[in-house]
């Protein structure tokens, strides 16, 4: 009796199901930190990358700035240099401030370019901060100014060198 009882494999199915079952769970368990921290980052390199964008823009928005002075010195081009510029008008998380420092006598100085007024030649260093999310990305472009040459009502860029 005690051999029909052993060789007998009625439900031996299910419990090879609850335990095949109980692995897998074990081993999803142990990826789950994984994949989480994965969503984490791949979201805060999304924030620094709009960071970085944020920073370009700024420095772009501040040489678009110095040709259209050059143009047109009748408009203050400058009233957003040195403050937080918002990105988007949902919060106030993400913006870019930018600052121009200008080079006289061997050193930097801050330098906000004064209304109505074109920008003197010179070196010029443009410094720009994106933050998104807390997330900040720097950029700076090093700006020489040497000659306003007008082109059809233009700065002639070949004037106007710059490096980052």
């Amino acid at each position: 009796m005690l051999r029909k009882y052993l060789c007998r494999q009625d439900g031996m199915v299910a419990v090879l199901a609850i335990i095949a079952m109980v692995v897998l769970a074990i081993c999803l368990a142990g990826l789950l930190p994984y994949v989480s921290t994965l969503t984490r980052a791949s979201a805060n390199n999304i924030d620094v990358l709009q960071a970085q964008y944020a920073a370009e823009a700024g420095a772009k928005r501040a040489l678009v700035s110095l040709d259209r002075n050059a143009v047109d010195n009748t408009v203050n081009y400058w009233t957003w240099l040195n403050e937080d510029c918002n990105l988007t008008t949902v919060n106030n998380t993400d913006f870019y401030n930018v600052t121009i420092m200008i080079l006289k006598n061997g050193a930097y100085s801050a330098y906000t370019p004064p209304a109505n007024t074109v920008v003197p030649t010179g070196t010029y260093n443009i410094k720009s901060v994106g933050t998104v999310q807390n997330n900040g990305k720097t950029t700076s472009a090093t700006v020489y100014l040497r000659a306003v040459v007008m082109v059809n009502n233009r700065v002639d860029f070949k004037s106007l060198g710059w490096s980052n």
